[in-house]
């Protein structure tokens, strides 16, 4: 994920997340709580749970998503 860039705040209906950084630090926010992941640690979310990923550094930063069920088609945006 490039510097200083953020995705849209949204929710899964039905997949459940697990990230993993691999390079850099992200920073998860989930409604009004952000938590910051360095290298090597990683979150697990649940289904139905609004959450934004920010890389708020001035590096890149890599990480790894597995999603269960697959979240084609499962992806509802929030506005902030």
């Amino acid at each position: 994920m490039p510097p200083k860039t953020a995705e849209k705040p949204h929710y899964h209906k039905y997949s459940q997340q697990f990230f993993y950084v691999l390079q850099g630090r992200l920073v998860i926010k989930l409604q009004n709580v952000s938590y910051s992941l360095a290298k090597g640690e990683g979150f697990h979310l649940a289904p139905g749970i609004q959450h934004q990923i920010i890389n708020d550094s001035d590096s890149s930063s890599h990480f790894l998503v597995i999603s269960e069920p697959t979240t084609k088609n499962d992806r509802i945006e929030e506005s902030t």
